[in-house]
């Protein structure tokens, strides 16, 4: 599951800037113990978008664009072709 956070103010998104990585882990950790038999039972990801000042037209176009430039990221390093190869590091 993929969680987008909207913080609406600056002292907001820095608080949720702060925490995201333990909430993330948090959800994918009892989402995993829910499915323990399914290898990625437990997969989450957490975007924090930054729309603070933005329109409403904008931030949905904001928010819009950070979940296709997220999936087309992940789709990178899954699909494996010639050019998504040579852009990905990997030291093992």
């Amino acid at each position: 599951g993929l969680r987008l956070v909207t913080p609406s103010s600056p002292e907001q998104f820095s608080l949720e800037s702060a925490h995201q990585y333990d909430e993330c882990y948090g959800l994918a950790f009892a989402q995993q113990l829910k499915n323990k038999d399914i290898p990625e039972g437990g997969s989450k990801a957490v975007v924090l978008v930054d729309t603070i000042g933005l329109s409403k037209g904008g931030k949905d176009f904001v928010m819009r664009k950070s979940v296709k430039a997220f999936t087309d990221t992940i789709l990178d390093l899954v699909v494996d072709t010639e050019e998504t190869r040579k852009e990905i590091v990997d030291f093992h």
